[in-house]
């Protein structure tokens, strides 16, 4: 959008120029490859934070790739809960466009000791039935 007059301060007073300006009024665009994230209960959220920002991309039309300006509000995230939290992302322009978006949050049970003990046991099991099964063999013999 382009504005004929600017009006500027100039020793405390107002001052209006005339010429064509350019307005930045389009705010950025963000998007993410991942339509939500998983984090184990109780677990620190802070290790997400990475994660999340890796998946971040944010343009905008006048300034170009702005992700590294991506803020990310974890305040909300609450780990020592199951379910699903929201966390909001957002990215300012050179103008002070923003914009913000939520990104879903699961804090799910940690199950991967549970199955590794399960993968454990059915080692055993299959270490026992060899053995028993060679005792067995030689029985025979």
């Amino acid at each position: 959008m382009l504005l004929q007059l600017l009006i500027k301060k100039k020793n405390n007073s107002e001052v209006l120029e005339s010429g064509f300006y350019n307005l930045d009024l389009d705010a950025p665009t963000t998007t993410c490859n991942k339509s939500s994230f998983n984090v184990y209960l109780n677990s620190d959220a802070s290790l997400l934070k990475d994660e999340i920002l890796n998946c971040i991309k944010a343009n905008d039309k006048q300034d170009g790739n702005l992700e590294n300006n991506v803020v990310i509000n974890m305040d909300d995230l609450n780990t020592s809960n199951l379910g699903m939290n929201l966390i909001t992302y957002s990215v300012t322009d050179s103008a002070g466009n923003t914009t913000s978006k939520s990104l879903p949050i699961y804090v799910v049970e940690d199950n991967r000791m549970t199955l590794l003990g399960f993968r454990f046991g059915l080692a055993l099991i299959a270490i026992f039935m060899i053995f028993w099964f060679i005792r067995y063999k030689e029985a025979l013999d």
